[in-house]
């Protein structure tokens, strides 16, 4: 059934909340390195982006985001793609922690890799890398 303009501007708001997935170990079946933009759509760099399988939901789930521990604390950024002058990924970057943390000498070698999550401030899954 095809919903016309007219029909979407009668809908009002529904009472369902969004599904949460739980933080628990998913199995990562790809990776990928994709440009994002930001919402004029300009181009603000490329991140790296983990495709999983959660145990609780049939279809992959991409996850874009790591959380680690450095200075005695915990944080969580998106897994930004950037090189160094040598155009290695950076010894202290977010995702060079994650590549520490579960033993890959590049970014294809997540691929098969049973990796922890955990919840982010605002409830998103992040890779657990601490």
């Amino acid at each position: 059934m095809t919903t016309t303009t007219q029909d979407k501007l009668k809908l009002g708001i529904g009472t369902k909340e969004a599904a949460k997935l739980e933080a628990k170990p998913v199995l990562i079946t790809g990776v990928r390195v994709e440009m994002k933009k930001d919402k004029a759509g300009k181009e603000v760099g490329e991140m790296v982006i983990f495709i999983t399988k959660h145990p609780d939901k049939v279809e992959p789930v991409e996850l874009d985001r790591v959380k680690f521990e450095k200075d005695q604390k915990v944080k969580v950024t998106g897994a930004w793609f950037n090189t160094d002058s040598d155009g290695l990924i950076p010894k202290q970057s977010a995702l060079a922690i994650a590549m520490r943390f579960y033993n890959v000498k590049a970014l294809e070698g997540f691929v098969g890799i049973q990796a922890q999550t955990s919840l982010d401030e605002k409830g998103y899954l992040a890779i657990k890398a601490y």
